[in-house]
């Protein structure tokens, strides 16, 4: 599913419904690039609608077409998907239903009620008619009115024309309009209008006397589920993986592999696997091993939508690493490259040659903390050799936190938080306590990933299901120091970002700053953009009621510091993009 974004806003709109009133403008006055920015509305009154290669029979589009126009108006408007023209002209001239037997348009009876299954499954949309009912007519219908605030279109016909209609005001009963060869005597400059009940019922040239309803069409896709478990679990421990039921799915399968290498490896054990109609399992518990990858599949009629999650393996329950690699001495001795990492390491009787490197040789003292008693400045080239119990704490110079390190000066006593000594390395939380409490950390956060910007107190950006652990990853700094609040107040541990929620730079539990989320779209707050919050920009364009704070912020989503027909088509496209 996509969707339509409308370019023109209403003073736009209105300025040339005036002008339409003042001057007597040609057919070709206002062209659809003026009005549309993606989705683009066809102009039937082009002259690119001429010649040998659009005429059907005896007639041309531009002459004749006004049936074919408003059904791919009515359908580009509510999918976003862009129908060829001549290729809908085409067939309905095959069938019968358009110029049949000379150049007198399309036979309304003959076309609509058969598009569907000919184009609906290809462009999403289905049409219903009326069949064996009776036709529809009056635009007054409660059966039109209805259809249009549940969010469907029309396609309609007034005397020896069509037009397509896709929306209704209820408080000023306006239709909104997309007519493809606006004339004086319909009045429906520019083309793409708002006219009222009266125009539609009086105006003898416009007056509506049928209609047929297309509404999107459902679809039976699953999307991938979102994975609840533990983020850390301790060796010799079971985890317990679960996820909330996928809307059409019908099973769902589960993998878990254990990594005993770097998070860069792509080979894994599987330890669990198999197929449920539930929406829980639970891993083996595991003696080694660095992280384990669960991996869960909705499986569905029409598709399947997988999500996976990295769980790690330590002996301290806690905010386990981030950045921080766990390398064996034996495997360092001056081979390790990799461009974004920190070591920590400890040795007896070897040495790491070093570069591109700043390391720290401390020793242990009886209080747990390692007193510096060397450093390695990067640039550099040396060999460092590790003796007895000390530590060798290394950062390369490409590693995001590089700059932290330059607090620290011989002398200063250093504790790795949850860190321990196994086998020769260290293992443990990821993050430097200096004498005796300051972290180092960083000053301010800073934003890595374009999607997102910061606008006034807002971290803003269209990032609609996107999960708490990816959402981190989106900063700059490392994921110990970002701690994020769903809109209660309460710590995010997992789960879908949603708009008001709380991210905030927090180091030595000092918050140095924080910003209120908003996910461009998610207006009702729950992470995704549906077509609830849809309508309900919907309803603050037509000023059925107003938003303001991180609703008004969520809604705005050209950043235009208002709410207008360009924030609905931009939502609308979000929205489609779920499908």
């Amino acid at each position: 599913m996509k969707i339509a974004r409308l370019f023109s806003f209403k003073r736009v709109i209105s300025l040339l419904l005036v002008l339409g009133t003042l001057f007597s403008f040609s057919v070709t006055a206002v062209p659809a690039s003026a009005l549309y920015e993606d989705w683009v509305m066809i102009v039937q009154n082009d002259t690119k609608w001429t010649g040998a290669a659009n005429t059907y029979g005896t007639g041309t589009l531009r002459a004749t077409g006004c049936g074919i126009f408003s059904l791919v108006n009515a359908v580009g408007y509510l999918t976003g998907n862009a129908m060829n023209v001549n290729e809908v002209a085409a067939w309905a001239y095959s069938i019968g239903a358009y110029n049949k037997g000379g150049a007198d348009g399309t036979y309304r009876y003959e076309l609509y009620p058969y598009v569907e299954a000919k184009y609906g499954e290809k462009y999403g949309f289905t049409v219903n008619c009326n069949g064996t009912q009776g036709w529809w007519a009056n635009v007054k219908s409660s059966v039109l009115i209805n259809h249009l605030n549940s969010g469907g279109v029309a396609v309609a016909h007034v005397p020896g024309h069509f037009i397509a209609i896709v929306d209704y005001n209820a408080s000023t009963k306006k239709y909104h309009v997309l007519d493809s060869y606006p004339t004086n005597s319909r009045q429906s400059y520019p083309g793409d209008v708002w006219l009222t009940e009266s125009h539609l019922t009086t105006v003898s040239a416009m007056t509506v006397d049928w209609f047929c309803l297309l509404s999107e069409a459902q679809t039976n896709k699953v999307k991938a589920p979102t994975i609840a478990s533990e983020s850390v679990v301790a060796h010799n421990a079971n985890l317990a993986v679960s996820w909330g039921a996928v809307a059409n799915a019908t099973s769902y399968n589960y993998k878990a592999e254990v990594f005993r290498g770097e998070t860069s490896a792509t080979t894994g054990t599987v330890i669990a696997s198999g197929t449920t109609t539930g929406t829980s399992f639970n891993v083996p518990a595991q003696a080694s091993g660095k992280y384990i990858k669960v991996t869960v599949t909705a499986v569905g009629p029409e598709n399947t939508a997988a999500a996976s999650k990295t769980v790690m393996l330590g002996p301290w329950i806690g905010s386990y690493p981030t950045n921080v690699e766990y390398i064996p001495v034996a495997d360092i001795n001056g081979s390790v490259t990799a461009s974004s990492s920190s070591i920590w390491t400890a040795a007896k009787g070897t040495s790491f040659g070093m570069t591109w490197w700043r390391a720290f040789l401390c020793s242990p003292n009886a209080d747990g903390t390692y007193t510096v008693n060397t450093i390695y400045e990067n640039g550099v080239e040396k060999s460092v050799s590790v003796s007895g119990n000390q530590v060798l704490w290394v950062i390369h110079s490409g590693y995001e936190n590089y700059s932290y390190a330059a607090k620290i000066v011989t002398g200063d006593k250093l504790t790795f938080v949850g860190a321990y000594l196994d086998n020769a390395t260290i293992r443990g939380s990821g993050y430097v306590l200096v004498n005796g409490g300051i972290a180092i950390g960083p000053e301010s956060l800073t934003i890595k990933d374009t999607s997102i910007a910061y606008k006034d107190s807002f971290v803003k950006g269209s990032f609609s299901g996107v999960t708490k652990d990816s959402f981190v990853t989106m900063f700059n700094e490392s994921a110990e120091f970002i701690v994020v609040k769903d809109a209660s107040g309460n710590e995010l541990k997992s789960g879908v970002m949603t708009t008001g929620c709380t991210v905030s730079l927090v180091v030595n539990s000092e918050v140095r700053e924080s910003y209120t989320v908003v996910i461009t779209g998610d207006i009702s707050c729950d992470g995704q953009v549906t077509t609830t919050d849809l309508l309900e920009v919907r309803r603050a364009v037509s000023h059925k009621s107003t938003l303001t704070g991180v609703y008004a912020a969520a809604a705005d989503a050209d950043g235009s510091d208002s709410i207008s027909t360009t924030d609905f088509a931009i939502i609308r496209k979000l929205v489609s993009n779920k499908g």
